[in-house]
């Protein structure tokens, strides 16, 4: 049997920073963002960023994970160390 880690964020908003490991399960609805991966999985700390379709196509950076994508905006999130927005 293998053992997973849960992990909950409520009122995931733009900005936010959530340490996680996306390569397992990711859920997003209604601001609440569910994550299930292996235990003792590496886990990376992201920033949750919203970025505007224009003309159909959006740029994210890479290693960024896509969690919702809307007619005109994706959210999705973007490694700490990439992301540029300070600490």
């Amino acid at each position: 049997m293998n053992a997973l880690t849960v992990k909950n964020h409520q009122n995931v908003d733009a900005f936010d920073r959530l340490t996680l490991n996306t390569e397992g399960r990711l859920e997003f609805e209604d601001g609440t963002l569910t994550a299930v991966y292996p235990d003792g999985a590496e886990e990376t700390e992201y920033v949750v960023a919203l970025f505007p379709v224009e003309g159909g196509t959006v740029e994210l950076t890479d290693s960024a994970v896509v969690l919702e994508a809307t007619g005109d905006t994706v959210v999705a999130l973007v490694p700490a160390t990439a992301y540029g927005g300070g600490e």
